[in-house]
Protein backbone atom coordinates (compact mmCIF):
# COMPACT_ATOMS: atom_id res chain seq x y z
CA UNK A 1 0.00 0.00 0.00
CA UNK A 2 1.44 3.40 -0.98
CA UNK A 3 2.44 5.29 1.93
CA UNK A 4 -0.10 8.38 2.82
CA UNK A 5 0.49 11.10 4.81
CA UNK A 6 -2.54 12.85 6.96
CA UNK A 7 -2.48 16.91 6.95
CA UNK A 8 -4.73 18.49 9.74
CA UNK A 9 -6.14 22.03 9.39
CA UNK A 10 -5.90 24.24 12.13
CA UNK A 11 -4.79 27.29 12.24
CA UNK A 12 -7.75 29.65 12.00
CA UNK A 13 -9.01 31.48 14.94
CA UNK A 14 -12.77 30.40 14.30
CA UNK A 15 -14.58 34.17 14.63
CA UNK A 16 -18.11 32.41 14.59
CA UNK A 17 -16.95 30.77 17.91
CA UNK A 18 -16.76 34.47 19.88
CA UNK A 19 -13.95 33.07 22.12
CA UNK A 20 -10.90 33.70 22.61
CA UNK A 21 -10.25 30.02 22.99
CA UNK A 22 -8.82 28.96 19.47
CA UNK A 23 -12.03 27.14 17.61
CA UNK A 24 -10.13 23.29 17.31
CA UNK A 25 -9.22 23.75 21.05
CA UNK A 26 -12.95 23.71 22.04
CA UNK A 27 -13.62 20.52 24.18
CA UNK A 28 -16.06 17.50 22.74
CA UNK A 29 -16.72 14.88 25.29
CA UNK A 30 -13.26 16.07 27.63
CA UNK A 31 -11.49 16.33 24.51
CA UNK A 32 -10.36 18.88 22.07
CA UNK A 33 -12.20 18.67 18.92
CA UNK A 34 -9.07 18.68 16.89
CA UNK A 35 -8.24 14.76 18.85
CA UNK A 36 -10.78 13.29 16.73
CA UNK A 37 -9.63 13.77 12.92
CA UNK A 38 -6.20 12.93 14.51
CA UNK A 39 -7.27 9.76 16.03
CA UNK A 40 -9.24 8.68 12.48
CA UNK A 41 -5.91 9.24 11.26
CA UNK A 42 -3.86 7.00 13.27
CA UNK A 43 -6.56 4.57 12.74
CA UNK A 44 -5.84 4.44 9.24
CA UNK A 45 -2.57 3.78 9.53
CA UNK A 46 -1.30 7.20 8.35
CA UNK A 47 2.46 7.01 8.25
CA UNK A 48 3.12 10.68 9.86
CA UNK A 49 0.84 13.35 10.70
CA UNK A 50 1.15 17.07 10.38
CA UNK A 51 -1.02 19.71 11.89
CA UNK A 52 -1.00 23.29 10.52
CA UNK A 53 -0.91 25.95 13.39
CA UNK A 54 -1.07 29.55 13.24
CA UNK A 55 -3.50 30.96 15.97
CA UNK A 56 -2.52 30.32 19.73
CA UNK A 57 0.23 27.78 18.06
CA UNK A 58 1.70 26.89 21.11
CA UNK A 59 -1.50 25.56 23.15
CA UNK A 60 -2.62 23.89 19.87
CA UNK A 61 0.40 22.25 20.27
CA UNK A 62 0.32 21.36 23.84
CA UNK A 63 -2.98 19.82 23.13
CA UNK A 64 -2.01 17.63 20.69
CA UNK A 65 1.36 17.08 20.89
CA UNK A 66 2.61 13.13 20.53
CA UNK A 67 5.58 11.31 18.61
CA UNK A 68 4.11 10.73 15.74
CA UNK A 69 2.79 15.04 15.21
CA UNK A 70 4.70 17.37 13.49
CA UNK A 71 3.49 20.65 13.47
CA UNK A 72 3.82 23.39 10.51
CA UNK A 73 3.09 27.06 11.20
CA UNK A 74 1.40 29.10 9.02
CA UNK A 75 1.98 32.48 10.51
CA UNK A 76 -0.55 34.51 8.09
CA UNK A 77 -4.03 32.72 7.12
CA UNK A 78 -4.11 33.07 3.91
CA UNK A 79 -6.56 30.40 3.25
CA UNK A 80 -6.51 27.09 2.92
CA UNK A 81 -4.53 26.44 -0.40
CA UNK A 82 -1.68 28.35 1.40
CA UNK A 83 -2.27 26.61 4.50
CA UNK A 84 -1.43 23.47 2.77
CA UNK A 85 1.34 25.05 0.69
CA UNK A 86 3.01 25.73 4.09
CA UNK A 87 3.75 21.80 4.31
CA UNK A 88 5.83 21.20 0.98
CA UNK A 89 9.21 21.65 3.04
CA UNK A 90 7.89 19.47 5.55
CA UNK A 91 7.28 16.69 3.00
CA UNK A 92 10.09 17.11 0.30
CA UNK A 93 11.10 14.00 -1.10
CA UNK A 94 8.04 12.26 0.25
CA UNK A 95 6.35 10.46 -2.77
CA UNK A 96 3.08 9.16 -1.39
CA UNK A 97 -0.43 10.29 -1.09
CA UNK A 98 -1.59 13.21 1.14
CA UNK A 99 -4.64 12.61 3.36
CA UNK A 100 -6.07 16.07 4.06
CA UNK A 101 -8.41 16.25 7.08
CA UNK A 102 -9.84 19.78 9.29
CA UNK A 103 -9.50 20.28 12.45
CA UNK A 104 -13.10 21.20 12.87
CA UNK A 105 -14.57 17.99 11.66
CA UNK A 106 -14.64 15.71 14.62
CA UNK A 107 -16.41 12.69 13.20
CA UNK A 108 -15.38 11.83 9.89
CA UNK A 109 -14.78 7.81 10.27
CA UNK A 110 -11.91 5.69 9.43
CA UNK A 111 -14.32 3.64 7.43
CA UNK A 112 -15.23 6.60 5.36
CA UNK A 113 -11.69 7.32 4.84
CA UNK A 114 -10.70 4.51 4.16
CA UNK A 115 -12.90 4.26 1.20
CA UNK A 116 -11.82 7.55 -0.09
CA UNK A 117 -8.33 6.61 -0.26
CA UNK A 118 -9.61 3.01 -1.84
CA UNK A 119 -11.18 4.79 -4.33
CA UNK A 120 -8.48 7.15 -5.08
CA UNK A 121 -6.25 4.40 -5.68
CA UNK A 122 -8.34 2.31 -7.54
CA UNK A 123 -8.76 5.21 -10.25
CA UNK A 124 -5.03 6.34 -10.04
CA UNK A 125 -6.51 10.12 -9.36
CA UNK A 126 -4.17 12.48 -9.40
CA UNK A 127 -7.13 14.31 -6.43
CA UNK A 128 -10.34 13.60 -4.37
CA UNK A 129 -12.41 14.90 -2.70
CA UNK A 130 -15.31 13.89 -0.49
CA UNK A 131 -19.09 15.09 -1.29
CA UNK A 132 -21.81 15.15 0.06
CA UNK A 133 -25.49 16.03 -0.98
CA UNK A 134 -27.16 18.74 1.65
CA UNK A 135 -31.01 20.16 1.34
CA UNK A 136 -29.63 23.41 1.97
CA UNK A 137 -25.75 24.10 0.72
CA UNK A 138 -25.69 27.49 1.40
CA UNK A 139 -22.31 28.44 2.47
CA UNK A 140 -20.47 25.40 0.56
CA UNK A 141 -18.10 24.95 -2.02
CA UNK A 142 -20.28 23.63 -5.01
CA UNK A 143 -19.16 20.71 -6.66
CA UNK A 144 -19.44 21.40 -10.41
CA UNK A 145 -19.79 17.81 -12.77
CA UNK A 146 -20.38 17.75 -16.52
CA UNK A 147 -22.60 16.07 -18.65
CA UNK A 148 -20.94 12.15 -17.60
CA UNK A 149 -20.72 12.96 -13.93
CA UNK A 150 -17.46 13.24 -14.34
CA UNK A 151 -16.00 16.28 -11.86
CA UNK A 152 -15.00 19.63 -13.69
CA UNK A 153 -14.44 22.19 -10.65
CA UNK A 154 -15.32 23.32 -6.93
CA UNK A 155 -16.93 26.29 -7.43
CA UNK A 156 -17.07 28.60 -3.37
CA UNK A 157 -20.34 29.81 -2.46
CA UNK A 158 -19.29 33.34 -3.31
CA UNK A 159 -18.03 33.20 -6.54
CA UNK A 160 -20.92 30.40 -8.24
CA UNK A 161 -23.11 31.53 -10.38
CA UNK A 162 -27.63 31.43 -9.91
CA UNK A 163 -27.12 27.80 -11.75
CA UNK A 164 -24.58 26.67 -9.82
CA UNK A 165 -26.05 27.62 -6.46
CA UNK A 166 -28.64 25.07 -7.51
CA UNK A 167 -26.04 22.09 -6.94
CA UNK A 168 -26.75 20.73 -3.60
CA UNK A 169 -23.56 18.75 -3.98
CA UNK A 170 -20.73 20.16 -1.77
CA UNK A 171 -17.19 19.64 -1.22
CA UNK A 172 -16.48 18.63 2.54
CA UNK A 173 -12.68 19.66 2.86
CA UNK A 174 -11.83 16.25 2.72
CA UNK A 175 -8.96 15.75 0.41
CA UNK A 176 -6.61 12.77 -1.20
CA UNK A 177 -3.86 13.47 -3.46
CA UNK A 178 -0.52 12.91 -5.27
CA UNK A 179 2.05 14.74 -3.30
CA UNK A 180 3.88 15.77 -6.10
CA UNK A 181 0.76 16.82 -8.02
CA UNK A 182 -0.65 18.63 -5.18
CA UNK A 183 2.23 20.49 -4.38
CA UNK A 184 2.92 21.67 -7.87
CA UNK A 185 -1.24 22.53 -8.03
CA UNK A 186 -0.85 24.51 -5.53
CA UNK A 187 2.14 27.13 -7.14
CA UNK A 188 -0.20 27.78 -9.77
CA UNK A 189 -3.63 29.02 -7.57
CA UNK A 190 -4.17 32.06 -7.33
CA UNK A 191 -6.40 34.61 -5.59
CA UNK A 192 -8.63 35.74 -8.03
CA UNK A 193 -11.90 35.34 -6.00
CA UNK A 194 -14.27 36.95 -3.84
CA UNK A 195 -12.00 36.45 -0.45
CA UNK A 196 -8.65 36.88 -2.13
CA UNK A 197 -7.66 33.92 -0.87
CA UNK A 198 -5.84 30.63 -2.10
CA UNK A 199 -8.42 28.57 -2.27
CA UNK A 200 -7.16 24.83 -2.18
CA UNK A 201 -10.36 23.58 -4.46
CA UNK A 202 -8.58 25.11 -7.05
CA UNK A 203 -6.56 22.37 -7.51
CA UNK A 204 -9.42 20.27 -9.14
CA UNK A 205 -9.65 22.93 -12.39
CA UNK A 206 -6.26 22.66 -12.22
CA UNK A 207 -5.54 18.86 -12.48
CA UNK A 208 -8.14 18.93 -15.19
CA UNK A 209 -6.86 20.89 -17.03
CA UNK A 210 -3.75 18.91 -17.04
CA UNK A 211 -5.32 16.14 -18.28
CA UNK A 212 -5.47 14.05 -14.80
CA UNK A 213 -7.98 12.17 -13.03
CA UNK A 214 -9.77 14.26 -10.91
CA UNK A 215 -12.85 12.62 -8.67
CA UNK A 216 -15.17 13.67 -6.05
CA UNK A 217 -16.44 10.56 -3.88
CA UNK A 218 -19.83 10.83 -2.40
CA UNK A 219 -20.48 10.32 1.20
CA UNK A 220 -24.13 9.45 2.35
CA UNK A 221 -23.63 10.72 6.23
CA UNK A 222 -23.62 14.58 6.06
CA UNK A 223 -23.87 14.53 10.10
CA UNK A 224 -20.23 12.66 9.56
CA UNK A 225 -18.67 15.93 7.62
CA UNK A 226 -20.39 18.15 9.26
CA UNK A 227 -17.51 21.50 10.50
CA UNK A 228 -18.06 23.11 13.91
CA UNK A 229 -18.14 26.41 13.60
CA UNK A 230 -20.21 28.36 15.93
CA UNK A 231 -21.50 27.71 19.62
CA UNK A 232 -24.92 25.73 18.57
CA UNK A 233 -22.81 23.68 16.06
CA UNK A 234 -20.69 22.93 18.92
CA UNK A 235 -23.74 22.07 21.32
CA UNK A 236 -24.90 19.59 18.44
CA UNK A 237 -21.53 18.08 18.21
CA UNK A 238 -21.36 17.09 22.17
CA UNK A 239 -25.02 15.72 22.21
CA UNK A 240 -23.93 14.01 19.20
CA UNK A 241 -20.46 12.26 21.19
CA UNK A 242 -22.42 11.76 23.72
CA UNK A 243 -24.77 9.56 21.92
CA UNK A 244 -21.90 7.48 20.54
CA UNK A 245 -20.18 7.22 23.77
CA UNK A 246 -22.99 6.65 25.81
CA UNK A 247 -24.19 3.47 23.36
CA UNK A 248 -20.51 2.02 23.34
CA UNK A 249 -20.44 1.77 27.17
CA UNK A 250 -24.49 -0.07 27.35
CA UNK A 251 -22.98 -2.43 25.05
CA UNK A 252 -20.07 -3.26 27.12
CA UNK A 253 -22.37 -3.66 29.97
CA UNK A 254 -23.24 -0.09 31.99
CA UNK A 255 -26.62 0.86 32.41
CA UNK A 256 -27.22 4.32 32.40
CA UNK A 257 -30.55 5.04 33.53
CA UNK A 258 -30.93 8.48 31.77
CA UNK A 259 -28.67 9.15 28.85
CA UNK A 260 -30.27 12.63 28.02
CA UNK A 261 -28.86 13.71 31.15
CA UNK A 262 -25.64 11.80 31.74
CA UNK A 263 -22.33 13.04 30.50
CA UNK A 264 -19.24 10.83 30.25
CA UNK A 265 -15.99 12.12 28.65
CA UNK A 266 -14.39 10.10 26.10
CA UNK A 267 -11.59 9.36 28.07
CA UNK A 268 -13.57 7.66 31.30
CA UNK A 269 -13.36 4.05 31.59
CA UNK A 270 -16.06 2.12 33.05
CA UNK A 271 -16.59 -1.95 34.11
CA UNK A 272 -19.47 -4.21 33.44
CA UNK A 273 -22.34 -4.10 35.61
CA UNK A 274 -22.11 -0.26 36.83
CA UNK A 275 -25.46 1.80 37.30
CA UNK A 276 -25.35 5.52 36.10
CA UNK A 277 -28.40 7.34 38.01
CA UNK A 278 -29.60 10.42 36.40
CA UNK A 279 -27.25 13.32 36.24
CA UNK A 280 -24.24 11.21 36.57
CA UNK A 281 -21.22 13.24 35.07
CA UNK A 282 -17.94 11.38 34.94
CA UNK A 283 -14.98 13.74 33.66
CA UNK A 284 -11.18 13.59 32.71
CA UNK A 285 -9.31 10.21 33.22
CA UNK A 286 -12.33 8.83 35.55
CA UNK A 287 -11.94 5.11 35.93
CA UNK A 288 -14.57 2.75 37.75
CA UNK A 289 -14.77 -0.67 38.34
CA UNK A 290 -17.38 -3.31 37.81
CA UNK A 291 -20.77 -3.65 39.77
CA UNK A 292 -20.36 0.00 40.79
CA UNK A 293 -23.56 2.42 41.08
CA UNK A 294 -22.92 6.18 40.68
CA UNK A 295 -26.24 8.12 42.20
CA UNK A 296 -27.89 10.73 40.89
CA UNK A 297 -26.45 13.81 40.26
CA UNK A 298 -22.92 12.81 41.37
CA UNK A 299 -19.88 15.06 39.48
CA UNK A 300 -16.60 12.05 39.19
CA UNK A 301 -13.72 13.90 38.21
CA UNK A 302 -10.32 12.04 37.36
CA UNK A 303 -11.69 9.57 40.18
CA UNK A 304 -10.13 5.64 40.52
CA UNK A 305 -12.73 3.42 41.66
CA UNK A 306 -12.86 -0.35 42.70
CA UNK A 307 -15.19 -3.06 41.83
CA UNK A 308 -18.49 -2.37 44.36
CA UNK A 309 -18.31 1.07 44.95
CA UNK A 310 -21.35 2.73 46.01
CA UNK A 311 -21.50 6.51 45.59
CA UNK A 312 -25.09 8.25 46.89
CA UNK A 313 -26.39 11.04 45.37
CA UNK A 314 -25.37 14.23 44.55
CA UNK A 315 -21.58 13.72 45.74
CA UNK A 316 -18.56 15.33 44.33
CA UNK A 317 -15.25 12.86 43.96
CA UNK A 318 -12.22 14.60 42.73
CA UNK A 319 -8.89 13.33 41.97
CA UNK A 320 -9.20 10.85 44.87
CA UNK A 321 -8.97 6.56 45.14
CA UNK A 322 -12.12 4.54 46.06
CA UNK A 323 -11.24 1.17 47.50
CA UNK A 324 -13.09 -1.73 46.24
CA UNK A 325 -16.30 -1.92 48.53
CA UNK A 326 -16.54 1.41 49.58
CA UNK A 327 -19.82 3.19 50.51
CA UNK A 328 -20.71 6.92 50.38
CA UNK A 329 -23.20 8.61 51.59
CA UNK A 330 -25.02 11.31 50.27
CA UNK A 331 -23.75 14.85 49.35
CA UNK A 332 -20.61 13.91 49.92
CA UNK A 333 -17.35 15.52 48.80
CA UNK A 334 -13.89 13.49 48.19
CA UNK A 335 -11.31 15.35 47.00
CA UNK A 336 -7.68 15.48 46.27
CA UNK A 337 -5.24 13.65 49.31
CA UNK A 338 -8.34 11.55 50.57
CA UNK A 339 -8.28 7.89 50.32
CA UNK A 340 -12.27 6.56 50.63
CA UNK A 341 -12.33 2.96 51.83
Amino acid sequence: MKKTVCIVLAAGMGTRMKSSLAKVLHPIAGRPMIHYPLHTARAIGCDRMLVVVGHQRADVERAVAAADVGFVVQAQQLGSGHAVAVCEEALAGFDGDVLILCGDVPFITPATIEHLISEHTRAEAAVSVLSVHLDNPHGYGRIVRGSQGELHAIVEHRDATAPQLLINEINTGIYCCNASFLFSALKQVNTDNNQGEYYLPDIIAIGRAAGLNVQAIVTGDWQEVEGINDRAGLARAEERMQAIIHRRHMLAGVSILQPSSTCIDDRVMIGMDVTLEPGAVLCGETSIGSGCTIGAGCVLSNATLGNKVHIGPGCVIEDADIASGTRISACSHVHAGISAS
